[in-house]
């Protein structure tokens, strides 16, 4: 049965039924104001925010104020997709936005953006951690910005410095490993389902979900002038959940999806742990799927240093016990190379790298991981 039509004085909705819609509008274009319609699956409560959407952009003089709702969902929402879309944001972090945003929509949606007091503002942040307080307010500045670029908003209250809970963001351990620590952690860690991962984060450089991630087809056996190497290839990344495994290439930037190398003993170890993994994932702990963030967390304790410390001490090592060069590790960290020459030109492959690897590691250094 059809429900009845509500009309405002822009636009109308038809409710087909509880969850379909009609929604008519005017909309500008060059050639003067045209009618237009479209059919929105979903709520009766989110149609409504779509034909608000819809006036703000094709009424802007004659709209009402911009809450906090139709400012996400016309600006900040395809902002996010697009960022994500061209690389500039991780798929993770655009999750991370859209769950800080939850709070500020439970209290601010329907609010136009220029109406908070600054003492309501307060107010609200202070139950909160201090971290999601922080998290809160910066996607809601981040709406009230796009309202006031595109709409005129006036959000004065975005300019105020509040005070973030008293409760302190729990501070990252800091801190490097250095090449003996390493080796004894190595001892430690061995048969674990964490030794894969240790391995290659400590040894070549990955990222703590990257090196969760690993598979044994991602590994290779590589070889130059006699000395070996382990590759990894290096295309996704675990989450928080064991077996929240990303899609191909969803990893922090664009230049993240790489080939990474463990050399010597360490790439030997990595590529025997890869053959004797029975379902392939080498941070497997029995029950077919790789391990995610927490569970990995848990395994590692809290008397060392966090895993995320393992990257920079590898990078550490790399330069000042290993003597490699920026334009040597910058490629193995996933990282751009500076210029416009290293951003548009230089593509070594693993070989090359490797071969690079070799010429500038020292002496030292190669007897011990060789």
């Amino acid at each position: 049965m059809r429900g009845k039509k509500r009309r405002s004085s822009w636009g109308s909705i038809d409710s087909v039924s509880p969850d379909k819609h009609v929604i008519r509008y005017m909309e500008a274009s060059p050639g003067g104001r045209r009618r237009r319609s479209k059919t929105f699956y979903g709520s009766r409560k989110g149609a409504e925010l779509e034909l608000a959407r819809l006036r703000v952009l094709n009424d802007v003089e004659g709209a009402p104020p911009v809450t906090f709702s139709v400012a996400w969902a016309t600006w900040v929402e395809p902002w996010i997709e697009k960022s994500v879309a061209a690389g500039k944001l991780s798929r993770n972090t655009g999750r991370m936005y859209r769950s800080s945003w939850k709070p500020c929509e439970e209290r601010w949606g329907g609010t136009a953006v220029g109406a908070p007091k600054p003492m309501e503002v307060q107010a609200w942040l202070d139950p909160m951690s201090k971290e999601q307080a922080r998290s809160a307010l910066r996607m809601m500045r981040k709406a009230a910005g796009f309202a006031a670029k595109f709409a005129g908003a006036d959000a004065q209250w975005a300019g105020v410095d509040y005070d973030l809970p008293a409760g302190a963001v729990r501070e990252r351990k800091s801190g490097t490993y250095t090449w003996d620590e390493a080796d004894a952690l190595w001892l430690e860690v061995r048969g674990t389902p964490l030794e894969g991962a240790f391995l290659a984060s400590m040894f070549g450089g990955l990222r703590v979900g990257e090196a969760l991630a690993m598979s044994a087809q991602r590994l290779a056996r590589v070889e130059v002038r006699g000395f070996r190497f382990c590759a990894v290839g290096v295309a996704c990344q675990m989450g928080n959940r064991d077996g929240e495994v990303t899609g191909e290439g969803e990893l922090k930037n664009p230049q993240s999806v790489r080939t990474a190398l463990v050399p010597g003993r360490y790439g030997d170890a990595l590529l025997a742990l890869g053959g004797a993994s029975g379902s392939g994932w080498l941070s497997d702990r029995g029950e077919g799927i790789p391990m995610g963030h927490g569970s990995a967390r848990a395994m590692w304790g809290r008397k060392r240093l966090p895993m995320q410390n393992l990257r920079p001490s590898w990078r550490t090592m790399a330069a000042y016990d290993w003597g490699l060069p920026d334009h040597v590790l910058e490629p193995l960290m996933g990282h751009k190379m500076q210029g416009v020459t290293g951003k548009h030109y230089l593509r070594p492959d693993t070989a090359q790298i490797a071969e690079l690897f070799l010429n500038s590691l020292d002496e030292k250094a190669r007897l011990r991981i060789f």
